[in-house]
């Protein structure tokens, strides 16, 4: 009796640890996905304020190209004010990358609370949170890509026009080249509808997930 009673006091004693080990995983787990949180704030803000600069920038562009190529006050002036804007999208864009790398590696570091969960049904939900994350990262790679190639080409197109010796048919060749990056924005707008539609998924993960840790 004796015996049985201290084989069950035991095994009683491993579980009560059990339980306090998955719910000290699931508060750290809790804070890291909330730091991940703030960046991604950071992150969306950088988005609104890139859109802003892009749609002044490709506003100027399409006003450039139909301007008088004699009337170099205002081309200059149109010229400078493209390049201050290319040159915020840049700074946004690393701003923005760096935010996410961050909201991406505070996520990612819940591998090691997962690996020492007991509970599978919790385990199995953090993982699914870990997975959409690196998906997410990897559309927010390829966007961020995409828009460094270009903004590269925007600039150079850019600096062809403050060069004296520019010829109207380096010009054209220029201008095709911007208009088939242009084409890629609704490229670049699908992969921002996936990011979305991805994040929607992730935070009904996340939510699903505290819930059945009873935080939130």
């Amino acid at each position: 009796m004796n015996r049985l009673f201290v084989v069950m006091l035991g095994c009683g004693i491993v579980f009560l640890a059990s339980c306090q080990s998955d719910e000290k995983q699931a508060v750290e787990i809790h804070e890291k996905i909330e730091t991940s949180s703030s960046y991604e704030q950071a992150f969306a803000s950088n988005q609104e304020d890139l859109e802003e600069y892009r749609e002044k920038e490709q506003s100027l562009y399409n006003d450039l190209i139909e301007l008088d190529i004699q009337d170099k006050a205002t081309l200059q002036q149109s010229i400078d004010d493209a390049e201050t804007y290319i040159e915020e999208q840049q700074a946004l864009l690393d701003e923005a990358e760096e935010n996410f790398q961050k909201a991406y590696e505070a996520a990612a570091s819940i591998l090691e609370n997962i690996e020492e969960m007991n509970d599978q049904e919790l385990k199995g939900q953090a993982f699914e949170l870990l997975e959409m994350m690196a998906e997410r990262k990897e559309l927010v790679d390829t966007f961020c890509d995409d828009y460094q190639h270009r903004l590269k080409v925007l600039a150079s197109f850019y600096e062809d026009l403050n060069d004296d010796e520019w010829s109207h048919d380096e010009l054209e060749a220029e201008e095709d080249r911007i208009d088939q990056i242009n084409n890629r924005n609704q490229v670049m707008e699908d992969v921002i509808q996936k990011f979305n539609k991805r994040t929607e998924q992730y935070k009904e993960v996340e939510s699903q997930y505290f819930e059945m840790v009873a935080l939130g």
